[in-house]
C-alpha cells in the first residue's frame, strides 16, 4: 500500500514539473498564432530566450551570437549516455520501440511541441534531409512533447505534420514517471535534434535551436554523414 502511495505521489510531481515545463518554454518560444504558419513559410521575427528566426535563417542558441554555426559534436565531450528505452504510439496508431536504433546507423530524434513556431518551420527543412538519406541506414523521428499535456495537441499536431509534409514518424512522448519521459522533459530548448547510434547512445551534443537554410542543413548532413562512416553494425 505504501509503494502504491509513493507511486502515486511521485506521478502527481512529475505532472505538476512537466505543466511547469511547458508554461515556462511557451513563454520562451513566445508563439502568438500557431494556426497554418509553417504553410504560409511567414513569420514575424521575434527574440526568445533561444533563438532569433530572421529572413536569413540560421542556427542560433544566443541571440547575440552572429557567428556561424559550431560543429559541436566532439566525442570528447560526450561520454555517450544510452538514450532511454521506450514503448510508444506514432500519430497513427502504430506501436514504436527503442528497437528501431539497432536498425539504422543513424537515428535523428527531433523534439518538439505544437506551440513552438520554430519547431514548425524547421519541419521542411529536416523532410528535405530525410527524403535525401532514403537509400541509406538513416532514420529520423520526431516526438511532440505537449501530446496528452495540452489541451488540442493531438489535432493540431496533425495538421501542422500535414501542412509541412513530413513523412517520418512523429511519437507520442513518454509519462513523465517514466525515464523516457523524465529524458524528454529535461529539455529547455526547443527545437532541440539528438543524434543516436546503432547501438542505442546519444553521440555527440545535441542541436538546439531551428534548423533551416544553408548552414542548418549543412550542419545536419555533416553530423548523419560522421555518424555513417563510424558505423559498426
Amino acid at each position: 500500500m505504501k509503494n502504491k502511495q509513493n507511486r502515486r505521489k511521485l506521478k502527481s510531481i512529475g505532472v505538476l514539473f512537466l505543466a511547469l515545463v511547458f508554461v515556462f518554454v511557451t513563454a520562451g518560444c513566445g508563439q502568438k498564432d500557431r494556426d497554418k504558419t509553417a504553410s504560409s513559410g511567414k513569420s514575424e521575427p521575434s527574440g526568445t530566450v533561444d533563438q532569433v528566426v530572421t529572413s536569413k535563417p540560421i542556427i542560433e542558441t544566443d541571440p547575440a551570437d552572429t557567428s556561424d554555426p559550431a560543429d559541436t559534436n566532439d566525442p570528447a565531450a560526450n561520454d555517450l549516455p544510452l538514450f532511454p528505452s521506450f514503448e510508444t504510439k506514432d500519430l497513427n496508431g502504430n506501436t514504436v520501440t527503442s528497437d528501431l536504433f539497432s536498425e539504422n546507423a543513424v537515428t535523428v530524434v527531433n523534439l518538439w511541441f505544437t506551440g513552438c513556431i520554430y519547431c514548425v518551420n524547421e519541419m521542411p527543412t529536416l523532410e528535405q534531409i530525410y527524403q535525401s538519406y532514403a537509400d541509406k541506414p538513416v532514420q529520423f523521428i520526431s516526438i511532440c512533447v505537449d501530446l496528452g499535456l495540452a489541451e488540442g495537441a493531438d489535432a493540431l499536431a496533425r495538421d501542422i505534420i500535414d501542412d509541412t509534409g513530413v513523412t517520418f514518424p512523429t511519437l507520442w512522448p513518454g509519462d513523465g514517471s517514466t525515464e523516457f519521459g523524465q529524458f524528454l522533459y529535461s529539455f529547455f530548448a526547443f527545437p532541440t535534434t539528438v543524434f543516436v547510434n546503432r547501438q542505442g547512445e546519444i553521440v555527440g551534443q545535441p542541436i538546439e535551436g531551428a534548423i533551416m537554410g544553408e548552414p542548418g542543413a549543412e550542419l545536419l548532413k555533416g553530423r548523419i554523414d560522421e555518424l555513417l562512416s563510424a558505423d559498426t553494425p
